[in-house]
């Protein structure tokens, strides 16, 4: 599949069936509910930045990595910035999650190097 490319669920299915991953599975894989694999089925249409994460999926990539302890913050993030950071991630072949923290860490580590800190 050609990552620039929307992933349409029909795609997907065929994909499913041919390669022997149950929709538990994907989702599983994806730390997301089979009801919400199933949402997408029923709905025709999968979100941009999961289309992401189901291409590398497909193409035996874990969607996110799984070495590091993950912290669980919860940021208020408003609208108008959250679709920016969205689009971004798109541009850079991310999930929103991995541009996240992409742009964090390495505004982190600009922000200390101005100031001169290690």
């Amino acid at each position: 599949m050609d990552e620039k490319r929307p992933l349409d669920i029909q795609t997907l299915g065929r994909w499913l069936g041919e390669n022997k991953v149950s929709r538990t599975e994907l989702a599983s894989s994806l730390g997301l509910a089979r009801s919400t694999i199933d949402n997408y089925f029923s709905k025709g249409n999968i979100p941009k930045h999961v289309q992401i994460l189901i291409s590398r999926y497909m193409k035996g990539r874990e969607p996110a990595s799984n070495n590091d302890f993950v912290s669980q913050l919860s940021v208020p993030i408003p609208n108008k910035i959250l679709n920016l950071a969205v689009r971004a991630a798109i541009q850079k072949d991310m999930s929103v999650e991995e541009f996240v923290v992409w742009a964090v860490e390495g505004t982190a580590k600009r922000t200390l190097e101005d100031k001169g800190c290690k």
